[in-house]
């Protein structure tokens, strides 16, 4: 495969149809679901693991209150800036698109730490209390350490569905505490409540997640045996059931609403990041109610690309499935206004 050259101004013009993808892969679930296959990672994830084997090194970091995070930094020769790299929902610091994100980045000279949440990534076992998407001090505290450990001129966050909406959230927080100097999210879900709904009605996406997160908390259980039963989560059919009794349980929510509320990308969100921000949706995502993406309030420090194709986080531009995302980052990232660090 050639390495990912930082893409021309010219070839990123700000008009629906800037990505077109060939007739056979315009299908927004093909997108989807080719996006994370494991066709897409015989080929892309080999040759990630051997770029970045050689250099990537594992982080445990400390987030204070005895919280762990983990993930795997990799830095290039005269690297000048870190991008550190938020998976999505039950992905990881290896998920294929993440090892794809960071290669094109560390083949365009930026080191990338990417970083597993919280009970992602095989760290079930590292922090007693289970994940929620609303848990952001502990990321914060893991960027602050990401900069005390590694200095930069400048330091950027790219977000995956889950990872962009939690960007887009810490750049709200971060912006008077620590220097970041760009935020890029691929397809934040907006509106929780709504994208819980829509894997709900389709009944691939919503057996593909309701076993990946039973797996996940299966695995906290064997960590943490008298957390809950796992005869009760092996039991419940649904996200809503599984989520109901999980943010019951194991959250300082109320409900269900509460929650998804709290993690909600309201207007008043948008209109407070002051960081240079580049959000792309695709209008056929599945997963994401493209009337929603049409609310977001004006504001100068974001962009907002919306191409007609791309599924969820797929936006795979040839047959060879290669990430037009891939090839995008370097040169968002380049037209990013420095910022000075503090």
């Amino acid at each position: 495969m050639d390495p990912h050259p930082i893409i021309q101004p010219h070839l990123l013009a700000a008009t629906p149809d800037f990505f077109n993808p060939p007739r056979l892969l315009r299908n927004p679930h093909l997108q989807s679901l080719l996006g994370r296959s494991p066709l897409r990672a015989y080929g892309a994830k080999s040759e990630a693991y051997r770029s970045l084997a050689t250099c990537s090194r594992h982080y445990l970091l400390d987030c204070g209150e005895g919280i762990k995070l983990s993930g795997e930094y990799c830095v290039p020769p005269s690297a000048s800036a870190l991008v550190i790299i938020i998976h999505g929902w039950l992905g990881s610091a290896n998920s294929v698109y993440v090892l794809a994100a960071a290669q094109a980045l560390h083949e365009n000279g930026y080191a990338t730490f990417r970083l597993n949440l919280r009970d992602h990534g095989g760290s079930e076992g590292i922090n007693r209390a289970i994940f929620l998407a609303t848990r952001l001090q502990e990321v914060v505290q893991a960027i602050k350490e990401l900069q005390r450990l590694f200095v930069f001129s400048r330091y950027a966050m790219v977000g995956f569905s889950l990872g962009g909406n939690i960007a887009l959230r810490l750049s709200v927080l971060l912006q008077e505490e620590i220097p970041i100097n760009h935020i890029i999210a691929i397809c934040p879900p907006l509106n929780p409540q709504e994208t819980t709904e829509a894997i709900e009605n389709n009944r691939l996406y919503h057996r593909y997640f309701v076993h990946r997160w039973r797996k996940s908390l299966q695995s906290k259980l064997h960590h943490f045996p008298d957390l809950d039963d796992v005869r009760t989560i092996r039991s419940l059919p649904s996200l809503s059931d599984l989520n109901h009794y999980l943010v019951r349980r194991h959250s300082p929510y109320s409900d269900c609403a509460h929650y998804f509320a709290d993690y909600t990308l309201t207007e008043e969100v948008f209109a407070a990041i002051k960081v240079p921000s580049v959000l792309v949706f695709a209008t056929d995502d599945p997963l994401i109610n493209y009337r929603t993406q049409l609310s977001l309030p004006a504001n100068n420090e974001m962009t907002v690309y919306t191409p007609q194709y791309g599924g969820h986080c797929g936006f795979l531009m040839n047959l060879r499935l290669h990430s037009w995302i891939d090839y995008c980052l370097p040169y968002w990232l380049m037209s990013s206004p420095a910022r000075p660090s503090k």
